[in-house]
């Protein structure tokens, strides 16, 4: 049995191999091939020897790619109408970094989640992660605040600028 070298995807000469192997390096029938006494390199197809091992083989259509089609929801949201939420990041970041870490970081998480919605065109879930947003945000704001409040008053107090006269008005109010 003859030996064919062939051409491989990148175009690189590979062989020489018998040809009842030649299927099994990926070989079909429009691979070019050459063995020795052939003139120049044909297709293996049209090569009588080979042509055998060929018309077994199916003929495979490359698939079409499949689209990438959005939620049947999406339109359904997109038909409400309406305006994109705002994301609220800005206030997600400030609350993060001055007031309150760990409910900031809960606000930016929801903030980072309307903009993928947005994209998505999925207003309703957008509608939603804003709200939760735009409340983390503030609850981090609000705790902050009482925070800082009471640590002024601890320290105003550690250093004896309340007297007891303030105090007792304090109590009073």
């Amino acid at each position: 049995m003859k030996q064919y070298f062939f051409l491989d995807a990148q175009n690189q000469q590979r062989g020489p191999y018998e040809a009842d192997r030649l299927q099994g390096y990926g070989v079909t029938a429009e691979t070019l091939v050459w063995a020795e006494g052939m003139a120049e390199w044909q297709t293996a197809g049209s090569v009588p020897e080979l042509a055998a091992f060929f018309q077994t083989q199916p003929q495979y259509r490359q698939a079409a790619q499949p689209q990438q089609v959005a939620p049947q929801y999406a339109a359904a949201q997109e038909s409400t109408g309406g305006a994109k939420p705002s994301s609220y990041l800005l206030g997600a970041i400030l609350s993060m970094l001055c007031c309150n870490p760990i409910l900031g970081a809960v606000a930016l998480a929801f903030a980072l989640q309307v903009g993928r919605f947005n994209n998505y065109n999925m207003l309703t879930d957008s509608r939603r992660a804003s709200a939760k947003a735009y409340g983390w945000a503030m609850a981090a704001f609000i705790t902050g605040i009482i925070i800082i409040v009471i640590y002024l008053v601890a320290v105003l107090i550690g250093f004896g600028l309340f007297s007891s006269d303030i105090l007792d008005i304090i109590k009073y109010v």
